[in-house]
């Protein structure tokens, strides 16, 4: 696993605890955060990216 990843992973996971995110929303958030890239973006920046994907979702699940 690398350095890079580790990271991304234990951002996910404390968004996701911090705003009771379900393990399987958080699942589908990393496969979509995969496909956009984070090379020299700030912590809090991608802070706010996984806020706006985790909205999205929940948004999804409630068919709104």
């Amino acid at each position: 696993m690398t350095s890079n990843f580790r990271k991304e992973l234990q951002l996910i996971i404390k968004v996701g605890k911090e705003h009771n995110i379900p393990y399987k929303t958080l699942q589908s958030l990393i496969e979509t955060s995969k496909s956009f890239t984070y090379d020299n973006v700030s912590e809090g920046k991608r802070l706010d990216e996984y806020m706006n994907l985790i909205n999205f979702a929940i948004k999804n699940e409630k068919g709104e």
